[in-house]
């Protein structure tokens, strides 16, 4: 019986972790996606899953953010992107693109919730199930 509920778990875990969460805004629309500290947990969604593409390849999901600052309107005018996006390679980084008319900075990085501008080493669901299978493996030892 006890196998069987750490088979659930196992198969549960696997299959959560395999769809990608990433915080999906636009402050243009929600003012609240312009700053980390005002992100709401509704702006936290799964990625929805990867088509194949031409070649035959699935690409990778990953999350971004997007800072613009437009400069050629009557008034700066700043905005903040964040979603879901797919290649088939990433790199975990920032980079900042300018021109006369708007400055961007481009963040991507492939863990769940990192689009908040900070940047995290390990996951609150990889936490979790480590704790949890460390509480099972400690319950299942003592029987």
């Amino acid at each position: 019986m006890i196998s069987f509920f750490l088979f659930v778990i196992l198969i549960h875990f696997s299959i959560v972790g395999m769809a990608l969460q990433c915080y999906q805004c636009n402050s243009e629309t929600h003012r609240r996606c312009l700053s980390e500290d005002r992100l709401i947990d509704k702006f936290l969604m799964e990625c929805p899953p990867a088509k194949f593409n031409y070649s035959g390849m699935k690409p990778i999901p990953f999350c971004s953010k997007i800072n613009q600052w437009l400069y050629f309107t009557k008034k700066k005018r700043e905005a903040v992107i964040r979603s879901c996006n797919y290649f088939h390679k990433f790199k975990d980084k920032c980079e900042v693109y300018s021109d006369r008319d708007s400055y961007q900075s481009i963040c991507l990085c492939g863990t769940a919730g990192c689009n908040t501008g900070e940047r995290k080493s390990v996951t609150v669901n990889l936490l979790a199930s480590l704790l949890l299978l460390q509480i099972l493996f400690i319950s299942l030892c003592t029987i």
